[in-house]
Formats: C-alpha cells, structure tokens, sequence
C-alpha cells in the first residue's frame, strides 16, 4: 500500500475562516517556543537534544499547546524534532567532508506568522462524512473557554473514500487557507515493456514534445502556462507601488494553482499514454543548471526562465516511477542539431569533435530541414535524439521512428478554453 496526497482550497464562513487563521498562528507560536527549547538544551549539553518525549513534557503547560488539540500540538513538536534530526544527519555529512557548506541549524519562523498544522484520522470522525458530507475538527480546551465551541466541520472531499483518509493538514498560502488529504491508496502496476521508450524534449511553447520509438509523437501545449506567466508580469507592472498588495498575492496565488494543475494534468496524460501504449522507459533531455545564464532575449529570456519545467519533471518522475516506468534523464546538447533521420552522430557538450557538423539545419523555430530536403517538426526531431543518446546503453529498437512519426505530432491542449485572468 502506498499513499496519496491531494490539495484543495478551503471556502469556509467567516467565522470558521477565523479560527483556523487563529489555530495557524498558535501552531506558529508553538514551534518557535519548541525551536527554543531545543536550541537551549543543546547548548547547554554541547550537542544536538531532539528527543519528543522530553520536548512534549516541557511544553505541556504552554498556553499555545493548550490552545491547539492535543494531538495536533503533538504533531506539530514532531515536526521540529524532525527538522532537528535532519540537521544532525546533514551535519554528519559535513563533519566527513561531503558537503562543502555547512548547514544551519533551524531558523525561528516570523512571529505573528501562520503555520500548518495537521490532524491524524482517528480525531476526524470520518464515519459521520458518509451522511453530512463534512469532516468534524475538534478543538483545544483553552479556544473552548474563550469563544465556547468545541470543533468546527470542513466539507470532506468527493473523489476519496473517508475511510481511506489518514491524515489532514491545514494550512495557508498567500493569503488563502488549502487542506490536504493524506489517503492510502493501492498499487497499480501495469505490464509495460522496458524496450518499449518514450523521448520527451522539453521547449518553451511546445512544452514537452514527445517521440516514441512504436512510431507515435506528440506535443504538450506550452501556449496556455506562457500566456499565464504574461499576464501576471502585466498585472504586477502596472499594480506594484513599492509593496506586495492583497491583490497581487491572489493573482500570484491563482497563476500558481493553475500551473500545478497543468503540471498534475501534464504528468497524468503522460502516465496513461504510457499504459496504453505499454511503454516501460521514458527518457527526460535535461541539462542541469540550464536557466541560469541563459541569453535569449529579454522576452524570451522570461518566458524561458519562469516555466516551471524542474518541478514537471519531478512530477513526472514519481507519477511514472509509482507504475513501474524507468524514468531516465540524459544531458540533450546538440540533439535539436543533429539530424535523426539522417542518423547524425550525437556529440557530448564539450567533446565535440573537430569538424563534426549537422547535415540538416534549423529553418525556423518549429521546422527542421534534413539533407534530403524533408521538413520535419524540429521539437520532434530533438526528442527522438534524445532516445538515440542512450539507445546503445538501453538497447532500444529505434527503427521504427519514421518520417512520420516526427512530422505530424498530435498536438495537445490541456486547456480546451482560453482562461482569463
């Protein structure tokens, strides 16, 4: 069995919406006195102190663990004895001279600010979400006295079975309060071919263009996350006076959402073209640090750089590897150069050989031309090269990559409608 994540945005009342911004910051407050007091103890005793059941017993009369339920403040000092034992461990690494910069020990979070906190499903009455569709959060002993309510109810999620739920968190972004469903779900492991492959070039426009070695091609639109980066950086020029106002935070917030949907609607079209078509290996041209000094133009330049591509190619990376795909990355230089179908030799950046020169060229952005005079889809054209690179290692048929396969990709659009902003 393995688990799910899903987030959602919360619309609660008022009033409702006013206890959790209250709970955000007692979690807050919370964590920065279990900060301290691990701080202090381990400077007192010379060394790093992340024991739970020390640090639960200290803070069990603090007046932000009373306000909280008391399995919620419990999770909450789990959390920082956790960040506290990563520490420890990175520090391990770098006392062995396997890091070259020393990590920082946790820092305070901003007082006054807002912080997670997390449920466990036993407190969560999920029995009660068949009949009312609402999921019951009870509350701590100190918030009762004061406003003289024991729990507030949330609307439980559609699409999960409450019974699968295990966990809930609440927390705020932007101005806007999300929870997320940690639930269990099942493992799902198709028949796929590991000598079946699939090449994905990432672009700009053409987001993701992708050959495969049965002879299928197609592009993920690029246009709709462009036009959306476009008109925050609009928006942000015209309303920006000096300081980050509540409108330019929810346009922030609502660009961001709509990116991580096309992301998770990316991930998931590719996945299911993977089972259908039986496909066990996808390749990933990728070459690391590769916005950094990136000199395109002043438009292209932001264009290029604002995509989120790392983060989709995370995404890919674990929606494909939990149904059995070997996801593969390989550096991409000089693959949107070299000719596939005149079956060009594929240098390394930075050994490439004297002389060495492509027999096609670069017509336009889109188009290709090959040393016969063929026209084909230059996006196309880098991903079936991007097979090619580790085609010998893999032992990877490519014979099946033919004209066609990289001159009339199907092209598609995740976002029917254009949306506006």
């Amino acid at each position: 069995m393995s688990y799910g994540c899903q987030q959602d945005k919360l619309k609660l009342d008022r009033f409702e919406q006013r206890v959790i911004e209250y709970l955000c910051r007692q979690a807050n407050s919370l964590s920065n006195c279990a900060i301290y007091a691990l701080k202090r103890s381990s400077r007192q005793a010379n060394q790093v102190d992340y024991n739970y059941y020390d640090l639960d017993k200290h803070l069990k009369q603090n007046r932000h663990y009373k306000c909280l339920f008391s399995q919620v403040a419990q999770q909450a000092l789990i959390s920082v004895c956790e960040s506290f034992k990563s520490h420890y461990e990175v520090m391990q690494l770098w006392y062995q001279g396997k890091l070259e910069n020393k990590p920082k020990m946790p820092k305070y979070r901003k007082s006054g600010g807002m912080s997670g906190f997390t449920y466990p499903a036993q407190n969560l009455s999920l029995n009660d979400a068949f009949e009312t569709g609402l999921i019951r959060l009870p509350l701590g002993a100190e918030i009762g006295k004061l406003e003289g309510i024991k729990e507030i109810y949330i609307p439980a999620p559609r699409n999960i079975h409450p019974e699968r739920i295990k966990e809930v968190r609440i927390f705020t972004r932007n101005r806007c309060f999300y929870v997320e469903w940690v639930y269990q779900k099942e493992d799902f492991k198709p028949q796929l071919n590991p000598k079946k492959a699939l090449g994905i070039d990432p672009g700009v426009k053409n987001w993701l263009a992708c050959v495969s070695n049965t002879g299928d091609s197609f592009i993920i639109d690029g246009k709709k996350p462009n036009f959306w980066n476009r008109t925050l950086n609009r928006e942000i020029a015209k309303q920006n006076k000096g300081y980050w106002s509540l409108k330019l935070a929810l346009m922030t917030e609502k660009r961001n959402r709509r990116m991580r949907d096309y992301i998770n609607k990316t991930a998931r079209t590719i996945a299911n073209y993977c089972i259908n078509s039986g496909i066990g290996t996808v390749v990933f041209g990728w070459n690391q640090s590769i916005k950094q000094e990136s000199k395109m133009g002043k438009r292209n330049n932001q264009n290029f750089v604002q995509l989120p591509t790392a983060k989709l190619k995370e995404r890919l990376k674990v929606v494909l590897t939990e149904i059995g795909v070997n996801f593969v990355e390989t550096e991409e230089s000089y693959t949107s150069r070299a000719s596939f179908l005149d079956d060009d030799e594929i240098p390394v950046f930075g050994s490439k050989p004297e002389g060495w020169k492509p027999s096609g060229r670069r017509t336009t952005t889109k188009l290709y031309k090959t040393a016969k005079g063929w026209i084909i889809n230059a996006d196309c054209n880098g991903a079936a090269n991007i097979i090619k690179k580790v085609a010998s290692i893999l032992d990877l048929d490519l014979s099946k990559i033919t004209r066609g396969s990289v001159t009339c990709p199907t092209r598609l659009n995740l976002y029917p409608k254009m949306i506006l902003v």
